[in-house]
């Protein structure tokens, strides 16, 4: 059966308090403090945490302490694998166009690749699965070599890790680069994805961004569309804010993933 997740947030908590939804585990990343990430750990022994960091690579590579830090979570959360973004770019390149609209001059990308690639293999000494996953875009189409689904397929096959994938940022990428959404999923080496992100993105000006808001239809069409097809292994609903549209998201994921494919593994 595939396992439904989600993040770990006030809402959440109150929904099990109430035992309202059935889930078999929570996402959690180090925006959390470890000291109460403990604590939920022992609320919820129910649970498996899953620890996901988005910006692992770069971190790894610009902020030392980032790999003891990581180590931590992942004693304290037990996660059966470790998930984070790829990334080809520094982590200034992604404030700065987010949050200025400055774009600065292209990484080398061979380079880029070859130091990803690196860090990738280093972090296979902690014997955990590493999950890679596919990133959203800029609505200018800058630095597109980082989202084409040729760079996310070699790396992958480079360092033979498994996928995640991120139906919202598969969305933005298809969005501001005018393809088919259905068309850029299968050029994805889903054959080695094991984790499906699922959220509703939005549109901000005119170009589709990662909201992560609540599900439209369109949002779980398209989980629809690729379960069909795939047999991931869990499926996280990213989504921390009103409780009451959290809980119609788990209800309904819940039927998809239980009741129109019971016989996923």
């Amino acid at each position: 059966m595939i396992q439904l997740t989600t993040n770990l947030s006030a809402g959440l908590l109150a929904l099990i308090h109430l035992k309202s939804i059935r889930i078999d585990g929570v996402e959690v990343g180090p925006y959390l403090n470890i000291k109460k990430l403990e604590r939920y750990k022992q609320q919820l022994q129910e649970l498996k945490f899953f620890f996901h960091h988005g910006g692992l690579l770069p971190r790894l590579r610009w902020f030392p302490g980032t790999a003891r830090q990581m180590e931590v979570y992942l004693c304290c959360t037990q996660s059966p694998w470790l998930s984070f973004h790829y990334s080809l770019i520094p982590p200034g390149y992604a404030w700065l166009g987010a949050r200025a609209g400055l774009y600065l001059p292209p990484p080398d990308f061979e380079g880029s690749v070859r130091w990803s690639i690196d860090a990738i293999d280093r972090l296979k000494k902690y014997h955990l699965p590493l999950l890679l996953e596919n990133m959203p875009t800029f609505p200018t189409c800058r630095y597109a070599f980082e989202t084409a689904a040729e760079s996310i397929k070699d790396i992958l096959v480079q360092t033979n890790v498994d996928f995640l994938l991120d139906l919202a940022h598969a969305r933005i990428v298809a969005s501001v680069f005018g393809l088919d959404v259905h068309d850029y999923i299968e050029r994805l080496p889903l054959d080695k994805m094991r984790q499906v992100h699922v959220s509703g993105p939005r549109f901000r000006n005119g170009h589709m961004y990662d909201a992560h808001e609540d599900m439209l239809e369109e949002d779980y069409a398209l989980l629809k569309w690729v379960l069909a097809r795939t047999k991931p292994e869990v499926v996280t609903l990213e989504y921390f804010r009103d409780r009451d549209k959290l809980y119609r998201q788990l209800i309904y994921l819940e039927k998809i993933i239980h009741t129109d494919y019971p016989g996923h593994r």
